[in-house]
């Protein structure tokens, strides 16, 4: 008889592989590397390798075949299009999964924070994304595709956005920002000449890291109340806001509404510039509406998990042993 679920989290960084034992009420979770095809070299053919090897190392560990799981939940960045989500829905179908949703990872801070399971979430992590579920279960996703959508909010943005800024104050007579210092710093940087060049070999070579470490330092110095650092944050606020409203306009929430907020950049992030912008402007525009703002620290696999009991209808009966096991 099969007795499992399974939750899959992936992201721009890092993914959650999570599975769990409906009759023992437990729970399995390991982590991995990236599982968005589009920051992948070998794109959709280095996203199949992947999850195979994942989901071979999770049931391996379980002592069980991919048969023997129910339902299967794949929240994935870079499902943000029809023909995305075709493609690795075949993926998907290939290493053998039978039973599954697909959706943007994004989705999945709904499912793990709204306990009736339809709200909306702001994911601001490596990259950014808007996304809800409506009172009827009516989806959308806002942003998600750079440039495309106007992005302006996660990780990769925002640190590009900090040397942007640094080096408008080196060459373009633009403010000056305490950024340029901690950074020129950071990688001993000693003559601004040799700015761009250094940088970019960090991000060449070791990208993760250096959205990391130049991350950080946007909010210390916003901390130290940089009005560049301050700016961005103030910036990415706005963009979370107006996607917000907009997912508001399209769905249908009668009056009510949780926000959910993911992502390293609003779990971790040092400095609430951005959050509270983001609320604020949200509050403004949509003055008849009540909201309930939330912070999530669990891994969106949770999510994921609960999802997959839903679609079996075992949601209620399973909801705080989940909650229990994700701490």
């Amino acid at each position: 008889m099969k007795k499992y679920v399974l939750g899959v989290d992936g992201g721009g960084t890092k993914t959650h592989y999570a599975l769990y034992n409906i009759e023992k009420n437990s729970l399995k979770i390991i982590e991995g590397g990236a599982a968005n095809h589009e920051v992948m070299e070998g794109g959709f053919d280095q996203l199949e390798q992947v999850l195979n090897d994942m989901l071979s190392i999770i049931c391996n560990d379980a002592g069980i075949n991919l048969s023997d799981i129910n339902m299967s939940v794949f929240g994935l960045a870079g499902v943000d299009t029809k023909a995305q989500h075709k493609i690795i829905s075949e993926i998907i179908t290939k290493i053998g999964i039978k039973d599954f949703v697909l959706c943007n990872d994004s989705y999945l801070g709904i499912k793990a924070g709204c306990e009736k399971g339809y709200g909306i979430c702001a994911n601001n992590g490596t990259g950014f994304t808007v996304s809800a579920i409506d009172t009827k279960g009516d989806m959308i996703q806002i942003g998600g595709q750079g440039y495309f959508t106007g992005d302006n909010g996660g990780g990769s943005v925002m640190v590009t956005t900090a040397i942007c800024k640094v080096y408008e104050q080196l060459y373009k007579l633009g403010e000056e920002t305490m950024l340029k210092d901690l950074i020129f710093s950071e990688y001993n940087i000693v003559d601004k000449s040799t700015f761009t060049e250094i940088i970019t070999k960090k991000l060449e070579n070791d990208y993760k890291d250096a959205v990391l470490t130049i991350g950080k330092h946007l909010y210390e110095a916003a901390n130290s109340n940089d009005k560049i650092a301050l700016d961005i944050l103030y910036d990415v606020g706005v963009e979370y806001g107006k996607s917000i409203c907009g997912a508001i306009n399209e769905l249908n929430f009668n009056g009510y509404c949780q926000v959910i907020m993911t992502g390293s950049q609003f779990v971790k992030g040092s400095n609430p510039r951005a959050k509270e912008t983001m609320k604020a402007y949200v509050q403004n525009k949509c003055p008849n509406y009540m909201f309930d703002f939330k912070l999530l620290k669990q891994s969106c696999s949770m999510g994921a998990i609960l999802w997959a009991l839903e679609k079996l209808g075992m949601k209620d009966e399973h909801y705080e042993n989940v909650l229990k096991c994700f701490g």
